[in-house]
């Protein structure tokens, strides 16, 4: 990725001082994803894409010891292509737009993280996502979803090398998501996250350990 970068910086006596307006008008998303922290970047590292991405940050204020600058930045992708190395079918006619920002303390407590009007298709299924995380140190998630899902699209993200094939759908109706990323992963405080929605299933399957499980019907609610 190419970014223009225009503005200044300041040296004080306590540190630097930023004002600065970065810009991408023909990137590539995957260029932001190797910026993201360590651990996020790992998970999102491996997609690429294809479209009209632009990015754009600003950069302003101090940093010292006890300050950070504020920091802004908007990006999207508009009837773009997602495509990662564990998908054997590309994601199609993506458009979203995403920002994020420091927030009023200017650290991670008060970051949030927002994915808006996400809309793409799977094998001409159309599916669309919002998504929001605030607190980067203790994350607070709210998540919908709503679309169907090609098994044999997504199995390889599943990260699991037990799992080697899937076919057939689940769809996502109003799936909604909202609570703390601690609490989701631990069965003990699973019931403090709110959840609601309905998953249908239609003849889908997953090949686990050369064994095939097959979900033939049914919904869950």
């Amino acid at each position: 990725n190419a970014f223009a970068i225009s503005g200044v910086t300041e040296n004080w006596e306590e540190g630097l001082y930023y004002d600065l307006l970065v810009n991408n008008e023909e990137g590539s998303i995957e260029g932001v994803l190797q910026l993201l922290p360590e651990n996020l970047s790992r998970a999102l590292g491996d997609f690429r894409s294809r479209g009209s991405f632009t990015f754009q940050a600003t950069i302003k204020g101090p940093a010292t010891r006890s300050q950070s600058p504020e920091i802004r930045a908007d990006l999207s992708l508009d009837q773009g292509r997602l495509i990662h190395p564990s998908m054997p079918s590309d994601f199609k006619d993506v458009s979203f737009k995403a920002s994020f920002q420091n927030g009023k303390d200017r650290n991670n407590e008060t970051t949030v993280l927002a994915i808006r009007d996400f809309t793409g298709y799977f094998n001409r299924q159309l599916t669309e996502m919002q998504l929001e995380v605030q607190n980067l140190d203790d994350p607070r998630i709210d998540f919908s979803l709503n679309g169907a899902v090609p098994m044999g699209a997504v199995y390889g993200l599943l990260g699991s090398p037990s799992i080697t094939d899937g076919s057939g759908e689940l769809e996502l109706q109003n799936l909604r998501v909202r609570g703390r990323y601690e609490d989701m992963i631990r069965t003990s405080r699973i019931s403090r996250v709110q959840s609601s929605g309905r998953l249908e299933f239609d003849d889908a399957s997953r090949t686990i350990n050369d064994e095939q499980m097959v979900f033939d019907r049914g919904t869950l609610d």
